[in-house]
């Protein structure tokens, strides 16, 4: 597994996959928090560029989240389908 593939395996797909997994069990009250990074909106040194880029794409996924629940409701369709 190269870095790149690492951090976004740990940075945005364990994100996506543990947030799907914890939105089949929510009431509809219920809440998922994600923490990002000042990153997503500038990269001050050399070097971190990809862990800017997974925290962009998780702003990105909380963000689109948020729209396609609020729309569908709590939980959304695709968290319960088998």
């Amino acid at each position: 597994m190269t870095e790149l593939d690492r951090i976004l395996a740990v940075d945005v797909r364990a994100v996506f996959l543990a947030s799907q997994a914890t939105a089949r069990h929510m009431t509809e009250d219920g809440r998922i928090i994600t923490i990002g990074s000042a990153l997503t909106e500038r990269v001050p040194a050399d070097g971190m560029t990809v862990y800017a880029m997974c925290k962009a794409a998780l702003t990105g996924l909380t963000r689109g989240r948020r729209v396609t629940w609020a729309r569908a409701g709590s939980p959304p369709p695709w968290c319960t389908a088998a």
